[in-house]
């Protein structure tokens, strides 16, 4: 079976960010500038970017920081103590009082006979073994697939990170010995932190609050069909 090639997570992360970010702003942009002069709408634009900029900076950050805490460092884990390092790494993790951006976690180990799939009790941190949920179908096969690649979730919101050993196979590097799985809560994405970034991150006039509230509600819903 072909490795799988690492892959950071602040890349994946930004898969997520484009899927609401670039549909917001291009919203924004378009419409504010329409209704102001054409000086205030290059200091719009201007803001936008800045904004953009920092608003990703800030969504990588915290979507980077939360998926290493989640994910067992090189050479830590085994097939036996698995459970207790994701379980005690979620402990410290969940102390920290992150918040909820997470659906769903799961742990995706391959051997010769199966691939295996545990879900991580978002509650308690325990790990079991559990049925793919339907909507990671697609992350099934690319994990029961001999020849695949890095998987490419076309929502952005699912998203793999590899766990590797300490020491190398073969003329090779250090193999992976499992798969860290996320899946964003879209709910929480678009309702509650997407929201809180835009407002810290972008100087919007106060008389366009409710362009801006009205835009995201009309977002959420187009999204939820």
């Amino acid at each position: 079976m072909r490795l799988v090639r690492q892959q950071s997570v602040a890349e994946w992360s930004f898969l997520a960010l484009l899927v609401v970010l670039c549909v917001v702003l291009s919203a924004l942009q378009y419409h504010w500038t329409g209704e102001i002069s054409r000086a205030e709408g290059e200091r719009l634009r201007n803001g936008i970017r800045t904004g953009a900029e920092s608003f990703a900076k800030s969504f990588d950050a915290t979507l980077t920081a939360y998926c290493t805490a989640l994910a067992p460092a090189r050479g830590t884990v085994n097939e036996y103590n698995r459970a207790a390092i994701h379980e005690e790494l979620f402990q410290k993790w969940n102390a920290s009082h992150p918040q909820p951006i997470f659906r769903r976690v799961g742990v995706v180990t391959v051997s010769p006979e199966r691939v295996n799939f545990l879900e991580q009790n978002l509650s308690d941190g325990k790990l079991s073994p559990a049925a793919w949920p339907d909507s990671w179908r697609s992350f099934q096969r690319h994990f029961e697939d001999d020849e695949r690649g890095p998987f490419m979730a076309g929502s952005g919101v699912l998203f793999e990170t590899p766990v590797f050993g300490g020491a190398p196979v073969g003329f090779g590097g250090p193999h992976e010995l499992e798969w860290v799985v996320f899946e964003l809560d879209t709910n929480y994405l678009q309702q509650v932190w997407i929201p809180k970034l835009a407002r810290t991150h972008f100087d919007i006039p106060g008389n366009l609050n409710a362009q801006f509230t009205n835009l995201r509600r009309n977002w959420i819903v187009q999204n939820r069909r």
